[in-house]
Order: structure tokens, then sequence, then C-alpha cells
């Protein structure tokens, strides 16, 4: 038996013009360290090269960084005297949405070129040598734009960084041709300057954020604008992908372990075990009962943001409990949470005998590292009310006990 058998054709027009895009990487991290517990700054992971790979101190000091843009540039008519070189690069802020690939969260991060640089390439000789008879040396481009100071090579090949100072996408940066040049220079070996304006990485989410922009790239009128007219580039397009990875880091460590007691103290006092006692027999003899109060501290490294919640062996509504041993009476435990200064509510304000609930809620309870600090101190205030110390010595002598475990969790989406 013969089965039928359909074969698909799909046609397509291909078109001469086909754009070709250049697509570069620029990338950045952030890893709070305790050897630098003030530093707030991504670190710029992009690999250098051109300016900054030569002259790195003089980059660290201006927050500056180069990259390969690796489109070059040929000429494609007679240069004649007169005429121009000319290049433009997209030196005006471009805020970028970078959006954390695991929660969805975005941020804003600014881009924008403040320098360019390449190598010429051309026949040698006195007359059309690619640094001679122009209206300068190519180490001085024309007004708007200023020389690096760095430049090297002869009349074969010339290298030279130019700088966009005035963040201004329309300024050119031009040479012009003292004598007409049948062949005149190439251009390859580009890379240009940006500065990288990121948020505060203790305020966004541990992940990467990614995030990408393009510009338009031709001889002349493209966004990247690489010699003019006469010039034709190897690709039509630069894309421009932004990877920022952010860790973070969180560690808790009771500086207490064993069981805590509740004394008979005041409100929002901590009381030993001899003011415990006297307080007790006050308490019968006034009849007043007291508040039963306990205290355990702990040591925290943050950074980025945090929620916090209760675990609880007996649940109190929304809060934590103890039971009584001898007839399973349940009274809640107020657990109220204090952080050190460099943590705060997201409101900004600071985190001082904070109710805390059983249950987990980031509407609540969300806390904000603004400084980096290795083994800061917070501390747990515990309180029992007066009207349910009443209960509790309704069937005295008794025992109350329970397990208040706290949750400091880090995934807040």
């Amino acid at each position: 038996m013969m089965k039928k058998t359909v074969f698909g054709v799909v046609l397509s027009l291909l078109s001469w013009n086909t754009p070709f895009a250049k697509t570069i990487t620029i990338t950045a991290e952030f890893t709070p360290s305790v050897t630098s517990p003030g530093n707030d700054k991504f670190t710029n992971t992009t690999s250098s090269y051109g300016y900054c790979s030569t002259f790195p101190a003089n980059c660290d000091n201006n927050g500056w960084f180069s990259v390969a843009l690796g489109i070059n540039a040929n000429p494609i008519e007679e240069l004649l005297a007169g005429e121009k070189v000319e290049f433009g690069m997209p030196a005006a802020s471009r805020d970028i949405i970078v959006t954390n690939k695991l929660t969805g969260t975005q941020r804003v991060v600014t881009f924008a070129v403040n320098g360019f640089g390449g190598r010429n390439r051309g026949y040698g000789g006195q007359s059309t040598g690619v640094n001679s008879n122009w209206n300068s040396s190519w180490i001085y481009p024309s007004s708007g734009c200023s020389s690096s100071g760095y430049s090297m090579g002869d009349n074969n090949v010339y290298s030279r960084f130019w700088r966009w100072p005035n963040r201004n996408d329309s300024t050119l940066c031009s040479k012009t041709t003292n004598v007409d040049r049948g062949s005149y220079p190439s251009l390859d070996m580009t890379n240009f300057m940006y500065l990288l304006t990121t948020p505060n990485p203790l305020e966004m989410d541990e992940d990467v954020y990614e995030g990408q922009i393009s510009f338009s790239v031709a001889g002349s009128g493209a966004e990247i604008s690489l010699g003019g007219a006469k010039y034709q580039t190897t690709d039509d397009q630069l894309i421009i992908n932004f990877e920022l990875t952010v860790t973070h880091e969180m560690n808790v460590r009771p500086l207490e372990t064993g069981t805590v007691n509740l004394h008979a103290c005041q409100t929002g006092k901590i009381c030993t075990a001899a003011e415990n006692k006297i307080n007790w027999d006050k308490s019968i003899i006034t009849n007043i009962p007291p508040v039963l109060t306990a205290e355990s501290q702990f040591e925290i490294t943050s950074s980025g943001s945090f929620t916090t919640y209760l675990n609880c062996e007996v649940n109190a509504g929304d809060q934590c409990g103890i039971r009584s041993a001898k007839t399973g009476d349940i009274v809640p435990v107020k657990t109220l949470l204090s952080l050190p200064g460099n943590i705060q509510t997201s409101s900004k304000s600071p985190v001082r005998n904070m109710l805390m609930k059983n249950v987990r809620d980031t509407d609540y309870a969300l806390f904000t590292t603004v400084d980096f600090s290795a083994n800061t101190k917070g501390k747990f205030h515990f309180e029992v009310d007066k009207q349910d110390v009443i209960q509790m010595k309704k069937n005295a002598p008794d025992e109350y006990s329970g397990v208040i475990t706290v949750v400091f969790d880090p995934q807040v989406w």
C-alpha cells in the first residue's frame, strides 16, 4: 500500500542589504566584603580593551571603562583635499532597564560613551600616509572633542584615542585632509570608553539582572558614525547586552544557647533571677501581677533585603505561645525584634522592638541593609502580658514552655 507523502517547501527572498549586527556584553557584579564593608558599588568585570587596558590606573581613578567595539570601517570613495573624516558616538546618557531573571524585579542603569579609539591603516609615504597632510596630527580631534594624550604609530599604522566630554550626541570629531587621497586610512581595532551608573546593589534582589540597548552603525548619519559618507562599516548595528550579578550574604548566629527563662519584671526591662524572686513575692502581697520578660541576643551579617517571621511549637493567634504542663492552657508570648542600625525597614526607619508574627508577610516585615557590616548585634525581647500572667497563676505551681523559631528569609520576592 502506498502512503501519501507531502513535501513542504518554504521560499524566502534574501535581501542583498541584510544588516549585520555586532553584539558585545558589559558585565558587572556585586559581592559584599567584610574587608570593605562600606562598598555599595558594582565591580565592572567586562574585559578591558583599548585605552583602559593601556592606562588602567587612569581609568580606575575616574570610573572609566573601555571595551572593544569590534566594528571596522573601510573607504569606498576617493577623499579629496578639504574633505573630512568624521566620527560620532552616542555620548548622551541612556537609561536601560535591567530585569532580574529570577524575580522579575526591574532596575535602571545609565550608560553613555565618553571616548572612542581605533587604528588607521593605509599606504605609507609623506604625502598620503595615515598621519601626513591632515589639518593636524591624528592625536588631536576637532573642536568639541579632546585628545586623551594617547597615540602610537607612524604613516603606515596610527592608533589614537579621543574623548567626548560634552555628553552630546550631535558632536562629530573630525580630521580634514590637505591633499587628495586615492587611498586613505581604513579603520580597525575600534574601542570605546563608557560610563556606567548602576543602582545601589544593597537595595537589589540577588541574581542576574539583564538588559539590552542597540545603536545603528554606518559611515555617516547613524548613532555610531565611523569615518563619514565615504566609509562603509562591517556591521550596521551594535547590540550591547548588560549583565549585573548581585550576590548577597545572610548569616545569623545566636550569642546564647539553651533555654531562655522568663522572669517577673517590668515591661521592656530584663530582670535577674534574684530580682525575679523579689518581684514574684511582691506580686503575692500586692496582688498586682508582674510582666514576664526575657531576652536573646544574636549577631547578624547581611546585605540586601530579607524578611523575618516566627515558626511556633505552640501558636497563639499570630504570635507564638507557651503551654501549661498541668492544664495544657496556652498563653501568648510577644516576640519583639531589634536590629542593628545598618538595617532598616522598607520605610527607612530603624528596627526597634518590632512585634514579630508567625506568618510570612513582606508587607509587614521587610528589612533592607543600607550598609554592609559583619557580625553586628541584634536582639529578641520576649514578654508575657499581665492579664496572661493572671491566668497562669490560677493553676500555680505550674510550668509553661514552648519553642520559638525565628526565620530570617532573604528570598523576599
